[in-house]
Formats: structure tokens, sequence, C-alpha cells
């Protein structure tokens, strides 16, 4: 596996971490238990940069999670 392998990994297991916080926020899982409190920690700094441009799109749709997907998919694409 070469350096862009690695990269389009890390990107995918990034990509399972956000749909995974968002999934676990739906069902109500507990932020204090260790799993969530991991993809808080891996995600969070993604969230951070993207939410003042999703706090833009009027509505109570938290559209961060999408954004960071959308984007990270894009880079993956950039890459390959």
């Amino acid at each position: 596996m070469g350096i862009l392998g690695l990269v389009s990994f890390a990107l995918w297991v990034i990509e399972l971490a956000v749909l995974g916080r968002v999934v676990g926020s739906w069902l109500g899982a507990d932020p204090d238990k260790p799993f969530m409190k991991a993809l808080h920690t891996v995600t969070e700094p993604l969230f951070q940069l993207v939410r003042p441009l999703a706090r833009r799109i009027p509505g109570p749709i938290d559209w961060t999670p999408a954004i960071v997907i959308l984007g990270l998919s894009l880079l993956s694409r950039v890459i390959h």
C-alpha cells in the first residue's frame, strides 16, 4: 500500500467515525462512553472547521456532518 492508499484509508476511517458519531447521536448514545469520546476526538477538529459554514444554512438541521463527509469524499476522489 502506497502513501495514497494510506491517505485514502485514513479518509475512509474518518468518514466512518463521522457516521458513527451521527448514528450514536440519533440513538442517544452516552457521550461519556469511551467509544463515543473517541469518535468525538477524531471528528471534532473537522466539525469545528465546518461549523461556521454550516451555521449559514437556515433551518433546524445541523449540516456539519454532511458537509464534512462531502469534503472527505471529494478529497478522496481527488487523490485517486
